[in-house]
């Protein structure tokens, strides 16, 4: 992982966990004993879980932020649901490529950027929900 992928998903993280809807993140090392095999980068993951009143209609969403295939990239995904197969709500690769007219400099507000779709997505969603249960 270069260190421009590891400053925008540690950006979207941090923002992600600022926003109020409770997600929490944390680091998920590929080389750590206990991790799934087929876990072969290093990411930040996390969840939040919401529910209606009185635990009607609970969801659980899910945010993996890891690298891109290739040094320029970063990835994100949002899920909802726990098991086998969650239904995926949002997946984006986001460029964190140099520009070369900029020298080195870290391409500042990507991991903001994606925090801030991350949200909006969980945001249209939960309006959804209440939408349909009203």
């Amino acid at each position: 992982m270069r260190l421009r992928q590891a400053h925008a998903i540690l950006e979207a993280a941090t923002a992600l966990e600022a926003a109020g809807l409770g997600f929490e993140l944390q680091p998920l090392h590929h080389d750590f004993p206990g991790t799934p095999p087929n876990i072969t980068t290093d990411r930040m993951s996390g969840y939040t879980e919401i529910e209606g009143p009185e635990g009607v209609h609970h969801r659980t969403y899910n945010v993996d932020l890891l690298p891109g295939p290739d040094d320029d990239t970063i990835e994100a995904y949002l899920t909802l649901g726990i098991g086998p197969d969650p239904e995926c709500l949002l997946y984006s690769k986001y460029s964190v490529a140099l520009d070369t007219s900029e020298g080195e400099r870290f391409r500042g507000l990507v991991g903001a950027n994606i925090a801030e779709k991350i949200v909006e997505v969980v945001r249209e969603h939960e309006r959804r929900v209440h939408q349909d249960t009203a």
